[in-house]
C-alpha cells in the first residue's frame, strides 16, 4: 500500500501547487473499475484536457487509463503516469521523508511532461525537422526497421533530407539519440520532454 510510505494528502497537495494543474483526486485503488469510472465523470466534470497519474507501473497500467481516458473524451496520448509504487513506495519503505519528497519530484516531472503533450493520432513515432537536417546518413544507419531513409530532396534545393515513413517507425527513439544536429525528434516522448 502506497500509503504506509508515501503521504497521500501531502503528495495532492504537492500537485495541487503544480502550475496548470486544476483538479486534484487521490483514489483507492485507481486500477479497479470503480475508481476508473470515477476517473472518467472527473475528467468530463472538469472539462479536464489531460491527465497525471501517480500509481504504479506504466507498463501495467498506462493503456488501461488510456482507454479511461478515450471513454471520457481525451485522446489517448494525453496521460502521463509516475511510478510512485514500485519506484517509491516499496523501495523506500522504511525511508518516509526520502519517499516523499522522491513522489512529489516524480509527480511534478510528469505534470510538466504531460503538459506539453500533444494529441497525435500517429503514436509515438520520429519526425525530421529538415531545415536542421544535414543529410549525413546517421538516423539511417542506427534504424533497425529502415524506417527512415535519406535521400534528395526537391523541396531543400536537391539537398540530402532524411524522411520517416510512420507506417514503419516503431518509436524506438534511436534515430533521435544518435542525430548530431538534433534534427530528428518523436511526436510524443519528444526532446522537449528530456531537455531540462
Amino acid at each position: 500500500q502506497l500509503d504506509l510510505s508515501i503521504d497521500m494528502k501531502r503528495l495532492a497537495a504537492s500537485a495541487e501547487a503544480e502550475e496548470d494543474v486544476v483538479f486534484v483526486k487521490t483514489f483507492d485503488y485507481l486500477c479497479h473499475g470503480p475508481a476508473r469510472e470515477d476517473l472518467e465523470r472527473s475528467i468530463m466534470e472538469n472539462r479536464l484536457d489531460r491527465v497525471m497519474v501517480a500509481a504504479c507501473s506504466p507498463n501495467l497500467y498506462m493503456q488501461t487509463f488510456q482507454e479511461s481516458i478515450v471513454k471520457a473524451g481525451l485522446n489517448r496520448l494525453m496521460i502521463d503516469m509516475a511510478n510512485i509504487r514500485e519506484q517509491v513506495a516499496w523501495v523506500h519503505f522504511h525511508e518516509k521523508d526520502e519517499a516523499n519528497r522522491k513522489a512529489e519530484d516524480m509527480v511534478a516531472m510528469s505534470i510538466a511532461k504531460v503538459r506539453e503533450q500533444l494529441p497525435d493520432e500517429r503514436g509515438n513515432i520520429s519526425i525530421v525537422n529538415k531545415k536542421r537536417c544535414v543529410g549525413c546518413g546517421v538516423c539511417e544507419s542506427v534504424c533497425n526497421v529502415n524506417a527512415v531513409q535519406v535521400s534528395l530532396d526537391k523541396e531543400f534545393e536537391g539537398k540530402r533530407k532524411a524522411t520517416v515513413n510512420p507506417k514503419a517507425c516503431v518509436g524506438c527513439g534511436a534515430c533521435v539519440s544518435a542525430c548530431p544536429p538534433a534534427a530528428m525528434d518523436q511526436t510524443w516522448f519528444s526532446n522537449k520532454h528530456t531537455v531540462a
